[in-house]
């Protein structure tokens, strides 16, 4: 049986849990790719799910959307610590807040930048792509072991005060205690932006529009006029490697369902992995082409599952060999279509 995953390898993780599974279509395995897991070279700490876990305080678990009283963060690093601070001034939305503006955005306007039409140096492009990158994703108190942890894929700034990253990147990680977790955006190493509002969210796109508490993002233009064989670049944290660099080309286009732009999609030769989603993906002028969606492997022969084998169920003859990975986008044209400007 194919299976499905988010690039989170657990929306964008750094530790490859997996976040959820569904039928693939054929082809192969597709993995949505958000941050992986509980730890980021931030400074992120993991479960220690070999030592017994730290008995929650009910200081330390706060009901559903309520400010914790003075939590203590998990370890001493910065982005942790900071993240501890803002949430404990209340300039973090809480995870119901966030869900209620999801469910209802705020379309505002939004000032775009041009679009550029000047080939640039490659490394031009990689100092203009690591200027509009953020981390985006979910400081919250894990349910397996009661300490505090960040959860964070990629996310490109397209205002001075807006984000675009995927949309499977802001959902709540599994291990997260119900209601106690904030969305974040992290610039930098470690300088914790509060998300302040919901532009447009769409699932079928995968693409969600956040409004940061700053007004200083250095914003990447969106580019439409993009063809196949385009050389194309990508900078994200695979796996937690921070600041990875790469370039491909696009390979085609997709259009999952006709006429439909939120099932349209690019298949590119960047490399990326789980901890990618929401990357934005770079031409030539260093505009944004799309963002980084999913990873799908082709194998070099269809697995063998027993008849009465389970969903999850290990194939009978051990896994096959990867033949290749398609890299999916969203297209920058999809989420101009999100945007009002």
């Amino acid at each position: 049986m194919r299976r499905v995953f988010p690039l989170l390898i657990a929306t964008g993780l750094l530790t490859g849990s997996l976040l959820r599974a569904e039928e693939a279509p054929t082809g192969g395995h597709t993995t949505p790719l958000s941050s992986p897991a509980l730890a980021s070279p931030a400074g992120s700490t993991l479960c220690a799910t070999e030592a017994a876990p730290e008995k929650p305080s009910a200081a330390s678990t706060p009901a559903p959307g309520a400010t914790p009283p003075n939590p203590q963060p998990a370890t001493d690093d910065p982005l942790t610590a900071k993240a501890t601070a803002l949430m404990n001034a209340g300039s973090l939305l809480s995870a119901e807040a966030f869900t209620a503006l999801k469910q209802k955005p705020d379309p505002k306007p939004v000032t775009l930048p041009a679009a550029a039409t000047t080939p640039l140096t490659g490394r031009e492009i990689a100092r203009r792509a690591a200027a509009g990158y953020l981390r985006a994703g979910w400081f919250f108190q894990c349910t397996k072991c009661g300490r505090w942890h960040v959860n964070l894929a990629g996310s490109y700034a397209i205002a001075t005060d807006t984000v675009v990253t995927a949309h499977h990147v802001m959902q709540p990680p599994e291990n997260m205690k119900p209601g106690v977790g904030y969305p974040i955006l992290v610039r930098g190493e470690s300088d914790v932006v509060p998300v302040s509002g919901v532009l447009a969210d769409d699932a079928a796109m995968d693409a969600i529009v956040l409004r940061a508490g700053v007004s200083n993002l250095k914003p990447l233009p969106l580019g439409t006029d993009v063809q196949v064989g385009d050389t194309v670049w990508c900078l994200s944290d695979p796996r937690g490697e921070r600041n990875y660099f790469s370039t491909g080309i696009v390979n085609r286009f997709v259009a999952k369902a006709p006429n439909d732009v939120r099932q349209q999609r690019i298949d590119v030769s960047t490399d990326w992995a789980p901890g990618s989603s929401g990357a934005a993906v770079l031409d030539s002028a260093g505009n944004v082409i799309g963002h980084v969606a999913t990873i799908r492997a082709l194998f070099s022969k269809s697995p063998y599952h027993a008849p009465d084998a389970k969903p999850g169920d290990p194939a009978a003859t051990g896994s096959p060999g990867t033949a290749m990975n398609i890299h999916e986008a969203i297209p920058a044209k999809s989420i101009l279509t999100l945007l009002t400007h």
